[in-house]
């Protein structure tokens, strides 16, 4: 199961351990407790790599919107706290002066960015923490013609990686969706022979930059084959 909201599946969840059928979380987590293994990323970490990277590339100083997923989503609520706490912590001249859920569509975050964008003006940096989100949120920057703004993306998608490619996007937190389903599915194996396999799977982060983006690590987990 890859969970959007952390509390909507809790009873099938827990439902699915008295019939005696396991269960794997992917992805995003939930607040049950009936599951063989909980295979993500570390999200805390991603938004903490993306606050590093943005307190880089402004220089420690600025202004910066948050552009969030669904708000029931506890991989999104992880992602901006880590985000928000690395530049509350290591980076004290940089300003978090707004942060607005773009729900879970690309048009919903165009649009509540380009609200966002209209009241704080003189911003110089920009996160949003899911890939469609994402997306709307770089539409709002073309749309208005805001190239100055230093955006960091989470996840891949052609129409970042080809913004990346050009400077309209800096960075993109990258997370490894073939390995939350791999090792989801090996530990219901394991759990079926009675053995035993890590109940938390940290799948891994990383970042993509323009001086990255070839290689080959990083390569496999956009999805590019060489």
């Amino acid at each position: 199961i890859a969970p959007v909201d952390r509390l909507a599946l809790v009873p099938s969840i827990e439902k699915l351990g008295t019939l005696k059928i396991p269960c794997a979380l992917v992805d995003s987590g939930v607040q049950a407790t009936q599951f063989v293994c909980f295979a993500s990323t570390d999200n805390y970490e991603g938004g903490a790599l993306a606050g590093r990277r943005m307190g880089e590339i402004l220089g420690g100083k600025g202004n910066v919107l948050v552009v969030r997923h669904l708000p029931g989503s506890q991989a999104t609520r992880k992602r901006v706290a880590g985000f928000t706490e690395t530049i509350v912590n290591d980076f004290p001249g940089i300003k978090i002066v707004d942060s607005q859920s773009g729900q879970d569509t690309a048009e919903t975050a165009r649009q509540v960015t380009e609200e966002m964008l209209k009241r704080n003006p003189y911003v110089q940096g920009l996160f949003a923490c899911n890939v469609d989100v994402s997306v709307g949120a770089l539409q709002a920057l073309q749309n208005q013609k805001r190239s100055e703004v230093k955006m960091v993306a989470f996840d891949p998608d052609k129409t970042l990686l080809d913004a990346l490619r050009t400077g309209q996007v800096n960075a993109i937190i990258l997370q490894n969706p073939y390995k939350m389903g791999y090792e989801g599915v090996k530990s219901l194996a394991l759990h079926l022979k009675g053995q035993s396999a890590p109940r938390i799977i940290d799948t891994g982060v990383e970042m993509v930059t323009s001086e990255t983006q070839k290689k080959k690590k990083i390569l496999r987990l956009i999805g590019i084959q060489e």
